[in-house]
């Protein structure tokens, strides 16, 4: 009797509370990104894919889709682009290479969808890495001259003013996450000054190496002995490093694609001239938290996706305040 008591009483407990039990379940929201990358670009290609897939804020998610051209050329890279099927991006990264990279800027200038890249770039007005200098403020003689305007108008005058402010102008510009080149330049001839390398090697295998190196040794080079040589990514670079290690050179500066780093190290240790000790850093700046947070901070009801860059009829109205908090994000203007 009392077994039998003692389990209506644990069976009605049971009915009691499994029907306060509520399941509540987050609806993702996912936003198209669309990533450019040349056939050579498989180290960025996979990092992009990885970082856009795994990154979330809060119930947003972007979706990577990538395009590869069969060439690198302008043409072929904006062709590539506007022929894919059913585009919906809310912004464009890419492609890497110099020469291409303004067919791809002007076409998300038409559709105002910000355009975006990590990657070095030669100097380019249209290239944003770093925010405009602000202008001065203005001097007490200045000051005592404006306050003898009625108050009342300079009331109104700023508030307007601020009211033109508000609404933020899309900017024909790509946003660029890589190191300013100058200032990285600085970074490499200070560490290159701390070893205190007083003869060393500087390889590169194409004239935009070449002149990034330029930069290094205009900083750290006169009073030291550095030869400068030319490597080809396609070919056999033995004779270059057989000279190198006729003359003892150790010491390395090395520019190149990261898909090429592995060639050539290997070229290097078949000659003997790598020890046990090596380091290779790779570095992808995380573009997918910049826009996301970037997104998160736009009202909830404007956040749409922009459609496809090169069919649509008018500018995405989204695009110029996403770009505007992307430059606030990334430079905190």
């Amino acid at each position: 009797m009392w077994w039998s008591i003692s389990t209506f009483v644990g069976l009605l407990f049971l009915q009691q509370c499994t029907s306060d039990v509520k399941i509540t379940t987050i609806e993702e929201k996912f936003y198209e990104i669309v990533g450019i990358f040349e056939p050579s670009a498989h180290v960025q290609r996979r990092a992009f894919n990885e970082s856009m897939k795994f990154t979330s804020v809060g119930e947003m998610r972007l979706g990577p889709r990538i395009l590869e051209p069969p060439k690198t050329d302008s043409y072929a890279v904006w062709r590539k682009l506007c022929t894919s099927k059913g585009l919906n991006p809310i912004a464009i990264f890419g492609p890497q290479s110099p020469i291409s990279d303004g067919a791809v800027r002007d076409q998300c200038a038409r559709a105002q969808i910000p355009h975006i890249q990590a990657t070095w770039q030669p100097n380019d007005p249209d290239m944003y890495t770093q925010p405009e200098p602000q202008p001065e403020e203005k001097g007490e003689e200045e000051e005592d001259e404006d306050e003898d305007s009625p108050r009342g108008e300079e009331d109104e005058t700023e508030e307007e003013q601020q009211e033109i402010e508000e609404v933020p102008t899309f900017k024909k510009i790509s946003i660029n996450f890589y190191p300013d080149d100058d200032e990285l330049a600085m970074a490499f001839a200070d560490v290159i000054r701390y070893y205190q390398w007083n003869s060393y090697a500087v390889l590169h295998e194409d004239d935009y190496g070449l002149l990034r190196v330029q930069k290094i040794l205009a900083r750290h080079s006169d009073k030291y002995s550095i030869t400068v040589r030319r490597l080809d990514p396609n070919g056999d670079n033995q004779k270059v490093f057989k000279e190198l290690k006729t003359s003892r050179s150790s010491r390395v500066l090395l520019d190149c694609h990261i898909d090429h780093v592995d060639k050539y190290m290997k070229e290097a240790e078949i000659l003997g001239m790598l020890d046990h000790y090596r380091t290779e850093a790779l570095l992808m700046d995380d573009v997918a938290n910049f826009v996301l947070t970037a997104l998160k901070d736009l009202p909830e009801e404007v956040r749409d996706n922009a459609g496809h860059p090169c069919e649509r009829e008018g500018p995405w109205e989204l695009g110029a305040p996403l770009q505007n908090q992307l430059l606030k994000e990334l430079f905190g203007v």
